[in-house]
């Protein structure tokens, strides 16, 4: 047999490469192990704060997709947000918001992740859909809500993070605790608070809900009895966002429905400006223009009776009043007007 000049047979050298391969594999599992139990060895509260940042990042998401709803410059309603999601989890539409929502009992749901355009269902740390209150009179119904920055949100929370002039809230139930029933497949113990709530949170939505910190969330014997965590979407964090949107579109949107050129279109039409509404709550003004009024509101109504036509005799005149040129002499005016109509 051939030897190398140290002496030593040549089939040695595979041997100890083989050798190498296995104190390699057995390392790396020796490494996998390692990771793995130290995972598993994790301390309850270090558990606790990674279920806890989890859920402080899902919660986060949803307050900007609301707000991204609320302030997109191609909603009919700026300002107006969704109705919440109350369906089973397997119905196919599951996730978008429900059609209306005209009591404080169905205000109270999931987040409609999908009618948010959110990438997916968005859960806490324990694994719980977010749920999700709505203010009465920020709910998306052009015609009935009217929204504007003089609107001011009806929920309310109080306790160790209170908050009003609440427009919304975004709720992570937690662990269910007590005798929580999360039956999945029954529509009544899905929607029902009491199963997922605890607490004040827990009752019928009287549009007031609280927050607990240590150790007002555990009993007596230090048992936990409370783990809702809340985030508010106030009428200050809404509206810096919708007003400049608004803003924007008044000065650059065009189309008859929309303020700039609907004035422009009265002005060419008439030569002059039209009057504005007098100021007051806008949640009771019927936009109507006042004579002599120099500044209040925009006299925006849809009230399809506020014009009214001449229907008999000769064309009238209109002229400016001797002495006050921002006013209308309608003295030659017939008074046996009727309501105007589309073809008028």
């Amino acid at each position: 047999m051939q030897l190398p000049r140290n002496g030593a047979p040549l089939r040695a050298i595979p041997r100890q490469r083989g050798m190498a391969m296995l104190v390699l594999i057995t390392l790396i599992t020796l490494v996998g192990a390692y990771l793995i139990a130290s995972r598993l060895s994790k301390t309850s509260a270090e558990l606790s704060v990674d279920r806890d940042q989890r859920t402080a990042a899902a919660l986060r998401e949803a307050k900007a997709a609301l707000i991204a709803y609320a302030a997109n410059p191609e909603l009919t309603q700026l300002g107006s947000l969704p109705c919440p999601d109350r369906k089973l989890p397997t119905d196919v539409l599951a996730g978008q918001e429900e059609s209306s929502c005209d009591s404080d009992a169905v205000r109270i749901g999931r987040l409609p992740w999908k009618t948010l355009n959110v990438s997916s269902d968005l859960r806490d740390g324990s694994g719980e859909q977010l749920w999700y209150v709505l203010s009465a009179n920020f709910r998306k119904k052009s015609g009935t809500t009217i929204i504007n920055s003089d609107t001011q949100g009806q929920i309310t929370v109080t306790g160790s993070a209170p908050a009003s002039n609440v427009v919304a809230l975004i709720i992570a139930p937690g662990l269910a605790l007590q005798n929580q029933d999360r039956d999945k497949t029954s529509l009544a113990l899905l929607n029902d608070p009491s199963n997922y709530f605890e607490g004040t949170n827990s009752g019928a939505n009287d549009n007031t809900f609280e927050t607990r910190a240590p150790p007002n969330d555990k009993d007596a014997s230090g048992g936990l009895v409370f783990n809702d965590r809340i985030l508010a979407l106030t009428h200050a964090d809404l509206f810096a966002v919708v007003e400049p949107i608004v803003g924007y579109k008044i000065r650059n949107d065009t189309g008859t429905l929309y303020v700039k050129s609907a004035i422009e279109a009265y002005r060419t039409t008439w030569g002059r400006y039209p009057f504005p509404a007098a100021f007051g709550d806008p949640g009771t003004s019927t936009f109507k223009g006042t004579a002599a009024t120099t500044e209040g509101l925009l006299p925006m109504t849809t009230d399809s009776t506020f014009l009214t036509w001449k229907t008999s005799g000769p064309a009238p005149t209109v002229a400016a009043a001797p002495g006050n040129p921002g006013t209308v002499d309608v003295s030659q005016w017939y008074t046996d007007c009727t309501n105007s109509t589309a073809s008028q």
